[in-house]
């Protein structure tokens, strides 16, 4: 079992207006291994950061116990700016990394509770 926390982080910018992260540990009792993920431009911590962390932990205990495991290389994310809404992943490695589309109302818009003044 994993144990954590997520959380989102302001960015001053309007388009890409969170950052994602999650920090945990494993096992609850007598904890061996820790992971913080931290994914720039990521809508949330349980979408798009936890499922990091899982399969890292999840790997690393596979490891732990002797056992070899075959990794994969998730593609490089330089340039890419698109907002990470979420991430999965299956018994082979990555299977899902949606993204929001520009018009996407899924993503946060802090500049709602900005107040007029500013």
């Amino acid at each position: 079992m994993i144990n954590g926390k997520t959380g989102t982080a302001q960015t001053a910018d309007p388009v890409q207006p969170t950052n994602a992260w999650f920090i945990a540990f494993a096992p609850y009792e007598n904890p061996e291994f820790a992971v913080c993920i931290f994914i720039e431009n990521g809508n949330s911590g349980g979408g798009a950061a936890s499922p990091i962390a899982k399969y890292i932990v999840e790997n690393a205990t596979i490891m732990d116990r002797g056992h070899k495991i075959e990794l994969t290389a998730i593609p490089k994310a330089i340039g890419r700016t698109d907002r990470v809404m979420s991430v999965s992943f299956d018994n082979s490695g990555l299977t899902a990394f949606a993204q929001a589309d520009a018009d996407s109302e899924s993503a946060v818009d802090v500049t709602a509770f900005i107040p007029e003044s500013l």
